[in-house]
């Protein structure tokens, strides 16, 4: 946990001794932060997302479940609203076509549970949208979908989108995601109410399915990597099309200037860097395909948490993890430099692979509830690992990247982190304490029922509680209790409640075992 000059030496085997003159060049103006999430000041109305590929799709959820507060996005190589709907085989060949890149390696769970949509050989067959018209049919469907989620409750109103502003990018020859998924969610935004002059789609690049930049060859051969020619396709997929776009290829600050409007021109990045402890936020990262840290990018200007700055979330794709590429994506993916010169602080949370067993090692029974591990590329969730429905504000990744969100810039949100241990008759509660202004304290609701109901029946404190802690008393030995806590502002109201906790292990997601056997299991895993 320790802030970092962007400087910073890549992870991975590209280190040279030019790192040593580069590090004399670009010297950080403030001292280090320490190694948590900082509070700062962050301008109404300012903050936004953007993300690549997984991270895209991730991004489009974020914005659609939390449309009161971000108000701009970036959706590079992404497809529309729950799109997956918690499918795998919706996920893997309709709204993209990463199957053969996904099931690599695993490619008898792959056979398992992916069984529609192949040619005479048995490979699977791209079923998404090839027309504009079947972008559209696409788009009504994931327009139904946020209706349905908000009407559950699950997500913000929808009329919140209507001010955003949309940049969309997706390569002439990508085949991952097909220019008409991403098509699809440019209509969706319309569809939705946004003016067709706040959605910017860009076509035209003739390069494949990567992050896009103008100067990625220059940036990083200074420090030894190998370049990524614009229509190559490799590790660490931020590729370098200015000959071939010169207009088109800084996607970070032409989708930053789409949501932000006039900014400077970009500088060197000379800002610190933060490494946190993403724990922070979600309880076991690792289950629900998150590393253990993320990172932000705090420019000169905003570090002494005075100054009002912008923030954007900035997603990586499948294989852009820290494990798989070192610091490239959040060093050189384009941003930081326009960052630097228009006070954007840019938060870079971390997803991580999650590796399925062998056939012939099923998890133990012992850790029936452990996550199982259907992540092997490092991609966000937008078809359901992580639990059902990973599109709305309940879900691991998008709570837990919003609980980020609400840390830097003060915002009331739902408690992360919460935790429990329970000794006996003695349960104790902790999570992360909000920084919002006007914060007055937190409620605990209990129940032998999940999910718990947020009501004054349920609740165990008598007044909002001033520290992020609470100990229950006088349980039964053998019961098995369900909790979830909000947050009290000054006016009296209440956020929703945070992800639940149990004195036993509450297991959200479940699969049979062999795969190949089902529907008839031997036995039954969840996580």
């Amino acid at each position: 946990m320790v802030a970092r000059r962007i400087d910073r030496q890549p992870l991975i085997s590209y280190r040279l001794s030019i790192l040593i003159l580069l590090s004399l060049l670009l010297v950080p103006a403030h001292p280090a932060m320490g190694g948590t999430l900082p509070s700062l000041k962050v301008e109404e109305g300012a903050i936004s997302i953007s993300g690549v590929s997984s991270g895209a799709f991730m991004a489009h959820q974020l914005h659609v479940a939390h449309g009161a507060d971000i108000k701009g996005i970036g959706v590079i190589a992404g497809g529309p609203y729950n799109c997956a709907r918690s499918d795998l085989y919706r996920g893997m060949q309709v709204c993209s076509d990463f199957f053969t890149d996904y099931c690599e390696g695993i490619e008898w769970l792959c056979r398992a549970a992916l069984t529609i949509g192949r040619d005479d050989t048995g490979a699977p067959l791209y079923q998404g949208p090839k027309t504009d018209a079947e972008a559209e049919a696409l788009a009504e469907e994931s327009v139904a979908e946020a209706e349905r989620a908000f009407a559950a409750g699950h997500i913000d109103n929808p009329e919140a989108l209507r001010d955003a502003r949309v940049y969309l990018f997706s390569a002439t020859g990508d085949t991952l995601v097909p220019t008409p998924v991403t098509n699809a969610v440019a209509m969706f935004y319309t569809k939705m109410g946004v003016p067709t002059d706040h959605i910017r789609t860009v076509t035209t690049v003739p390069t494949i399915h990567a992050m896009i930049t103008d100067n990625f060859n220059d940036v990083f051969t200074g420090v030894g990597g190998r370049i990524n020619e614009c229509r190559e396709t490799g590790s660490p997929f931020i590729n370098d099309c200015r000959a071939e776009a010169p207009d088109e290829a800084d996607v970070a600050g032409n989708l930053l200037r789409q949501i932000y409007g006039g900014l400077n021109d970009r500088v060197n990045a000379t800002g610190l860097f933060i490494e946190f402890k993403q724990k922070t936020f979600i309880v076991d990262p690792e289950r629900h395909g998150m590393d253990t840290d993320g990172f932000v990018y705090v420019p000169r200007n905003c570090a002494d948490g005075r100054t009002p700055c912008k923030l954007h979330v900035a997603l990586h794709g499948c294989r852009q993890t820290e494990d798989s590429i070192g610091d490239l994506w959040y060093t050189y993916a384009g941003y930081n430099e326009w960052a630097e010169a228009n006070d954007i602080i840019v938060l870079y949370p971390q997803a991580q692979s999650i590796h399925f067993p062998s056939p012939d090692e099923p998890p133990h029974p012992d850790r029936h509830c452990d996550n199982l591990g259907v992540n092997p590329r490092g991609c966000w969730d937008f078809w359901g690992y992580t639990g059902p429905d990973p599109h709305v504000r309940s879900a691991p990744q998008v709570a837990a990247i919003k609980a980020m969100i609400n840390h830097i810039a003060g915002l009331m949100g739902p408690p992360p982190g919460v935790r429990i241990d329970r000794d006996g008759s003695t349960a104790t509660l902790n999570w992360t304490g909000l920084t919002a202004s006007n914060l007055v304290g937190y409620n605990v609701y209990r129940s032998a029922f999940h999910p718990v109901a947020v009501s004054a029946s349920n609740r165990v404190n008598d007044q909002p509680l001033t520290a992020p802690t609470f100990t229950d008393t006088g349980l039964e030995a053998d019961g098995e209790y369900f909790y979830v806590v909000t947050a009290v502002a000054a006016d009296g109201s209440e956020t929703p409640p945070s992800r639940p906790v149990a004195t036993e292990t509450l297991c959200e997601f479940c699969v049979c075992w062999p795969l190949d056997a089902a529907p008839r299991c031997s036995k039954t895993f969840c996580w």
